[in-house]
């Protein structure tokens, strides 16, 4: 085969490479890893990358000659991929997460567009529109049998197992939302075709189109509206722009942010305390109400201003609308336009930059202006004899010039194919042992766990997962009145595992708050049985508390571990720095009452009683419980009165009845970040208590509060 055979051959992979990334993002998943969509996602446009890096290597070392293809998006979106880069090393001590993250994503489709734009042409971009309108087509027809209940998950589940919802929720795409942003900007493109096309067909095919589209994007937006099974639940503007705008406070993050997968840490950093009288409340979010937020937040201001400029110069290259390219950039426009409205998930960014990609091509297929191709060479250095004529063999350095890159890009290819081929298969790995979990083999589970914290000592979500992994052993075991002494006796090196793995995520990554969650819990456990558990709960919780300081559930839980010690005076602290946060909680006043009580403050007991009681809806299975006991303890109160105190109190006890029944003041009183325990108290240097009995029993005292499952606002 001839050079200029094999080099066209190579154009035309590389434009079917993009061509069938930008049909199969929307459906492709495996169910290989924790997380069956987005990290296969990422997976499929890794492999593209490295198809097309392999591809222009080729061709590099076919034609002798570096060539690369110069659009106006390309600088910008090199800057903005080293935003994210120098976010991902800078911003976090955790890097692992964007790596293998939402940095992977960026690169690897900054190569994409890199490689395919250098290699790909083609002077037809209708074919490829249509086969991406099919896409569409085929994801809104899977929405519609979803809703029926004979959809793709009910056969998947049938021929291989699984167990995926066989309901609407259940998207190729990962969520109703990522589905409904894809087919949006293609219902407005061939919606506009049907006019804009002079030709009879193609007004037939893109109304055929624009109905199929239309259909499964009505019935995607209908479940995730209000009270529906999907119903869509995004961090509010206002929180958003608050934490935004909290991270320019700080140079560093002003600068370079959070980094790219650590919005969850600049959430429970900065989150508002107004957000506690929302229904919001009890959530994390992992994005900002829209993206343009969520890359200021994440990427500080350097990541944000590149990702703007990345933005306009995409538009500028898209315009204006020729026939041969208009529809590819309507949805394009519609894709970033969307992007300042929702936040961006993996198929909405892959879409954007795929389209940009298609767009470069058929430009270049058409020779239209901007776009040009650029060709490096370098000379060699030779060393004469004094006034001796120069003479440079050209071609001959500029091959070795040629060699020289391709070997430099090879190497590249290899290591990042080890690095990400490493944490893929660790992944999967992990995915095993939750299989093994759900199937209660737990020796399989235990011992794959082992492996991939052996695999991947650096990472906190495996060890948190593995020391739960631990505590469940231990706990089945010391429930189990068969359990051979053997078994027994791994009790306690089980226990010290668990805590040893839970403290070690929390130095792996000591900003992510469900690391400190996740050990304060397992202190927790461990209270009844281990000496010196409560202080290492306590600890454990004021670290929560320091990394989330406007969350009152955290508060609400420590206040619970005092009230478990009987030290009533903290819990009494503990409970109302809770409300100040969150002064409509029913839970919280229920809990300061019962500790009022405990302490013999029977007033404010009952003061707090009727203050819950206010809050409960009228139909709550717990308020014929609360009115008993606030009967009951109104007549202690009325007992221990003498007859001069009665007569004294009397303005002040009807006071407190008829103000309790109003409802409390909803403006939170707490200072945001203000912890009043300790702020010093940390976890101690010394091992952690391991101390088992002899017949362990791991569940934890009842806690008196009322179920939070019955009360409002939760």
């Amino acid at each position: 085969m001839k050079s200029n055979e094999i080099i066209v051959l190579l154009q035309r992979v590389a434009l079917f490479t993009v061509v069938a990334v930008s049909v199969l993002i929307p459906f492709f998943f495996l169910p290989t890893t924790s997380d069956f969509y987005e990290i296969n996602k990422r997976m499929l446009i890794f492999v593209a990358a490295i198809v097309l890096a392999g591809i222009w290597i080729t061709s590099v070392v076919v034609k002798q000659t570096i060539r690369i293809t110069v659009s106006l998006p390309l600088l910008p979106m090199l800057l903005f991929g080293a935003s994210v880069l120098t976010s991902s090393f800078i911003a976090t001590s955790y890097s692992y997460a964007s790596l293998f993250g939402s940095t992977m994503l960026i690169l690897s489709l900054i190569a994409v567009f890199f490689f395919a734009t250098a290699i790909g042409t083609t002077p037809q971009g209708k074919p490829i529109f249509y086969a991406l309108s099919g896409s569409g087509a085929l994801l809104g027809i899977i929405s519609i049998l979803q809703v029926t209940g004979f959809g793709i998950s009910g056969l998947l589940n049938k021929i291989f197992g699984t167990q995926f919802a066989n309901n609407v929720l259940f998207q190729p795409s990962g969520s109703l939302l990522a589905t409904a942003l894809f087919l949006l900007p293609l219902i407005i493109a061939n919606a506009i075709e049907i006019f804009a096309s002079t030709n009879f067909k193609d007004k037939i095919i893109h109304g055929f189109f624009t109905g199929a589209i239309l259909a499964g994007f009505i019935v995607t937006t209908y479940f995730m509206g209000p009270k529906q099974i999907g119903q869509l639940t995004l961090l509010p503007f206002q929180p958003s722009w608050s934490i935004a705008m909290d991270t320019l406070k700080t140079s560093k993050t002003a600068m370079f942010g959070f980094g790219p997968a650590a919005y969850l840490e600049a959430f429970t950093t900065y989150r508002p305390a107004s957000l506690n009288l929302t229904e919001f409340w009890n959530l994390r979010f992992g994005s900002a109400r829209i993206e343009p937020l969520n890359i200021l937040t994440t990427l500080g201001f350097v990541g944000f201003m590149s990702w703007v400029l990345f933005l306009v110069s995409a538009v500028k290259l898209a315009l204006p609308l020729q026939k041969e390219y208009r529809v590819f950039s309507i949805t394009l426009f519609a894709s970033i336009a969307l992007q300042w409205i929702f936040p961006a998930n993996i198929v909405l960014t892959t879409t954007t930059f795929l389209l940009l990609a298609l767009i470069v091509m058929i430009k270049k297929g058409i020779q239209a202006p901007g776009v040009s191709d650029i060709v490096l060479h370098m000379f060699a250095l030779q060393q004469v004899q004094l006034n001796s004529p120069e003479k440079i063999e050209h071609r001959k350095t500029s091959q070795v010039f040629s060699y020289i890159i391709a070997l430099i890009f090879l190497i590249g290819i290899g290591v990042s194919v080890l690095y990400i081929g490493k944490a893929y298969a660790t992944e999967s790995l992990f995915y095993k042992s939750l299989v093994a979990a759900q199937h209660d083999d737990a020796e399989k589970t235990y011992r794959i766990q082992t492996q991939v914290v052996l695999r991947a000592p650096n990472v906190d979500t495996y060890r948190r997962s593995f020391a739960s992994t631990n505590f469940l052993i231990a706990r089945a075991i010391s429930r189990n009145t068969q359990a051979t002494e053997q078994e027994k006796a791994n009790i306690a090196p089980l226990l010290q595992q668990a805590i040893q793995e839970a403290k070690t995520a929390t130095t792996i990554n000591p900003k992510n708050i469900l690391n400190w969650e996740a050990l304060s819990q397992l202190y927790k456990e461990l209270i009844p049985i281990a000496e010196g558990a409560g202080q290492w709960t306590i600890a454990a919780y004021v670290q929560s508390i320091q990394r989330e300081p406007t969350n009152p559930s955290l508060r609400f839980d420590l206040a619970s571990v005092y009230l478990g010690q009987q030290n009533y005076e903290l819990a009494i602290r503990l409970f109302q720095q809770a409300l100040d946060l969150k002064p409509d909680w029913a839970n919280a006043y229920y809990n300061l009452g019962y500790a009022y009580k405990q302490k013999g403050e029977h007033i404010f007991a009952l003061q707090s009683y009727n203050q819950a009681l206010a809050l409960l809806p009228p139909q709550a299975e717990d308020r014929t419980q609360l009115q008993n006991e606030i009967e009951e303890l109104t007549k202690i109160v009325e007992k221990q009165m003498t007859e001069a105190q009665k007569k004294q109190s009397a303005t002040e006890t009807t006071s407190v009845k008829q103000g309790a029944a109003q409802q409390p003041s909803t403006e939170p009183l707490l200072p945001e970040g203000q912890i009043k325990i300790p702020a010093d108290l940390g976890l101690p240097e010394e091992d952690p208590p391991t101390t088992v009995p002899e017949k362990p029993e791991l569940d934890p005292s009842p806690n008196p509060a009322i179920s939070p499952t019955t009360t409002p606002n939760q």
